[in-house]
């Protein structure tokens, strides 16, 4: 494996030697006025010469909007300045702490803008004794920071939706294998105290279990030694009832 970080520019990695290789950019986040949330990402594979995206918003716990597409033109651009994959347009403005996510089309439009609420760290790197073959065979690094979320959403009939809200990001690198992958669950919460939590807990192929998994003090991240993870869903099958992680 090799990887060089631009230290000039945190958000842009240099391609890595592994046939998988993948750098991503990925969002999530929820206002509760609005009860609006979402999910955005962009990832790329280098040695593929190609891109994908995830564009996935929610109201009330139900479908709002949702785009998914693989297999695209590759595109050489990093968020900084901008790069536009499938008409989403992600800017870095400054690397790794503010950023703007911008899509129009005649359904959907959104502009957000992303402010970072403390320097992201490694999550591979603090769940270094647990992450097992998720570091090997999802991402080499894997920056995750929390951020507060402020824009717009616009609906095909007109309505304008304002967003306030909190969220957290990752920018990711390294081989990006999804067969690896049986079942993951994840909890990104960003508390109203300031503290926030990362707790992914995958499932292999092989029936092995891997976790990345820190928390934010409100001062600093620090690793997590243990976690019970249970998730309850509604009768739907879909909507999350409740979360009950215990660390």
């Amino acid at each position: 494996m090799s990887m060089n970080i631009n230290p000039m520019d945190t958000e842009k990695l240099i391609s890595g030697d592994h046939p998988l290789w993948s750098q991503s950019y990925y969002f999530n986040f929820y206002d509760p006025k609005s009860k609006v949330g979402g999910i955005t990402r962009i990832g790329v594979f280098e040695h593929r010469k190609e891109a994908n995206d995830w564009f996935i918003f929610f109201r009330d716990g139900k479908p709002l909007y949702t785009r998914i597409n693989g297999n695209l033109a590759y595109t050489a651009g990093r968020p900084d300045p901008g790069m536009e994959v499938a008409g989403i347009r992600l800017t870095s403005i400054a690397p790794l702490m503010k950023a703007r996510i911008e899509y129009s089309s005649p359904d959907f439009a959104v502009d957000l803008l992303c402010e970072g609420l403390q320097p992201m760290v490694d999550c591979v790197a603090l769940s270094r004794d647990e992450a097992g073959a998720l570091a090997e065979e999802m991402a080499y690094i894997h920056m995750e920071g929390t951020f507060r979320i402020t824009g717009s959403i616009t609906l095909r009939n007109s309505e304008r939706i304002e967003i306030d809200g909190t969220g957290l990001r990752d920018v990711s690198a390294g081989p990006r294998n999804w067969d690896y992958l049986l079942s993951y669950n994840l909890a990104w919460p960003v508390f109203s105290n300031g503290m926030a939590f990362v707790g992914v807990h995958a499932i292999s192929t092989h029936g092995t279990n891997a976790y990345f998994k820190i928390f934010y003090d409100g001062k600093q991240w620090s690793p997590i030694k243990r976690i019970e993870d249970k998730n309850e869903y509604e009768k739907d099958g879909m909507t999350i009832k409740s979360l009950h992680w215990r660390f």
